[in-house]
């Protein structure tokens, strides 16, 4: 490794430090991660992924569930990011994989959302599938996972008694989180499919929280995702959107860190003109009728593989936002 390399190395250690104090939210909020806690949202590795897939063949071409059949194409999938990430399908579960460091930070986004959705009503499912009702933080409440990959972040909010709806656009990865889940009986509240944000929309389909974690830096245009995202939601449901802020230290951490020297991603992975800083996610939620109503920054160690929260926004971060009420400041007047 070169003088330069050993320099960065070192200086991403010590950028990415545990910060294991309590966090302040914007709205005077206080929450202590806790890594009980996180351990109680953490996945469960029911077998290796080597013998779970070892006789799955993946397809990629597009097709609909049949439970959504009739609705529109999408504008805003971007085909190149859709081909990068069914080539990893076969990788999402394999914790020392490609994808792991997915894994080492779901614990604290699923916190974040639990934190979040805590007093959110408990009225807009009418009929509850068989099975599903089982005490947990989230029990009564719809969910949409949006590009849920193999999920990683489905299964979690299941296990906390959500009803989960995960799509994506990649055949692949969805087939891999169907096979997943059968290893699991107990997931009678976690439906996946292989469709679309704009196609959910185009139904009709109302959820009381929609997640865009890990996906707005991978879409073709952000406004109008963001925008489906909205018609998503019933009048009082969240909005979670976690990303990447496009700064230089987002870069040298990211990608040249990440990528290049660690490689903790796998290379190509991300895109830095694709990155949106908090407040250009702010201000476009604010031009489609939303709100920002928190944003908190997310610190991930890669020697102890944990994830903390920090009020430094500059990397990683995470929002919820809701619809906008009459009355409410821009985000320039606030």
């Amino acid at each position: 490794i070169t003088t330069m390399s050993f320099i960065l190395l070192s200086s991403l250690r010590k950028a990415q430090t545990l910060q294991l104090k309590s966090v302040c939210f914007p709205l005077g909020r206080i929450v202590k991660p806790n890594s009980n806690r996180c351990n109680q949202v953490s996945h469960k590795s029911l077998t290796s992924p080597s013998k779970i897939f070892q006789n799955v063949t993946i397809r990629t071409h597009m097709t609909h569930d049949t439970k959504f059949e009739g609705v529109k194409k999408v504008n805003t999938v971007d085909d190149e990011e859709i081909t990068k990430f069914s080539g990893m399908s076969l990788k999402w579960w394999d914790e020392d994989g490609p994808l792991r460091t997915l894994h080492h930070i779901n614990p604290t986004r699923v916190l974040f959302l639990k934190d979040k959705l805590s007093s959110l009503p408990r009225s807009s499912i009418q009929s509850l599938p068989q099975g599903f009702g089982k005490s947990g933080p989230l029990s009564g409440l719809r969910i949409l996972d949006l590009g849920c990959g193999a999920g990683v972040l489905s299964e979690s909010l299941a296990r906390l008694g959500a009803q989960v709806v995960g799509i994506d656009a990649a055949e692949s990865s969805i087939r891999i989180a169907k096979l997943h889940a059968q290893q699991e009986e107990r997931f009678t509240n976690l439906e996946y499919v292989h469709t679309t944000a704009e196609a959910l929309a185009e139904r009709g389909e109302k959820f009381d929280a929609v997640c865009a974690l890990e996906i707005v830096e991978h879409v073709s245009d952000v406004k109008g995702f963001l925008e489906c995202c909205k018609k998503l939601l019933n009048p009082e449901g969240k909005l979670f959107v976690s990303t990447i802020s496009r700064t230089a230290q987002a870069y040298a951490l990211t990608i040249l860190g990440a990528e290049k020297i660690l490689g903790l991603i796998e290379p190509g992975t991300h895109d830095w003109n694709k990155y949106i800083q908090p407040k250009e996610l702010d201000s476009i939620l604010w031009q489609i009728g939303m709100t920002m109503e928190d944003v908190t920054g997310l610190s991930y160690n890669p020697i102890t593989k944990k994830c903390s929260f920090t009020k430094d926004v500059s990397v990683n971060y995470i929002s919820v936002s809701s619809h906008r009420e009459p009355g409410q400041k821009s985000p320039q007047n606030r």
